[in-house]
């Protein structure tokens, strides 16, 4: 037997499981004698007998697990590339967000401000508009920016697999959930369910509720 010692770099690790997740993949593969994989130099080593195993397999058994093995850039030090790319990923997502943030600070400013009575009572239209808008922002953040934990959690169920990106999926994506169907069945679930609080901070499809009080008037 032939034992080959290599090291490749994992990119898709976002946290110290990540790496135990890769780790044990590779460990429980037939022919791989070693395997140590390190998160924060994000390098995995690998021994393997040749005779059984190849490259392209081990890179082959981590891809669905959403990491990737890639030769190591003997220069750098590792895939400098990747980690600009993506930086400039995260970058760009943060720049959409925060727009979409700054109108959900200000919708749940003006209503906190209306209940106390510092400034006038939102408008019906506005409050109408309100009600359908932020569903649609919490799906843009939600879908697109949060779209690798959402990742995350489909890996879960179909791999069993779990790690930080997978909490986070699973937390955002049943709070969304749940409050759709607040927001869409307001009326319906008054009687069962607090229907006020969901997961756009304030809901005001739930205000359809008769059972929930109008906002204070507006101090002059």
């Amino acid at each position: 037997m032939t034992t080959t010692d290599h090291t490749f770099a994992v990119q898709g690790m976002h946290c110290a499981s990540c790496a135990s997740i890769v780790e044990r993949a590779l460990r429980k593969r037939a022919g791989v004698s070693g395997a140590e994989v390190n998160y924060s130099s994000g390098l995995a080593k690998v021994s393997y007998d040749e005779a059984q195993v190849q490259r392209n397999d081990l890179v082959h058994l981590i891809e669905p697990l959403g990491y990737v093995l890639t030769e190591v850039d003997a220069e750098e030090g590792g895939d400098r590339r990747e980690q600009t790319r993506e930086l400039m990923e995260l970058s760009r997502k943060v720049k959409i967000s925060l727009p979409l943030a700054a109108v959900a600070i200000v919708s749940m400013s003006w209503h906190l401000l209306a209940e106390s009575g510092a400034v006038p009572p939102v408008p019906h239209g506005w409050h109408e508009f309100f009600q359908w808008l932020m569903p649609i922002l919490s799906a843009v953040i939600l879908f697109y920016v949060g779209a690798d934990y959402l990742k995350a959690l489909g890996r879960f169920f179909r791999q069993g697999t779990a790690n930080m990106d997978t909490l986070i999926g699973l937390g955002t994506g049943a709070a969304f959930v749940y409050s759709v169907i607040l927001s869409l069945f307001a009326t319906q679930l008054q009687k069962y369910l607090e229907v006020k609080n969901s997961y756009y901070a304030n809901n005001p499809a739930s205000d359809r509720g008769s059972n929930i009080p109008s906002p204070p008037r507006w101090r002059q």
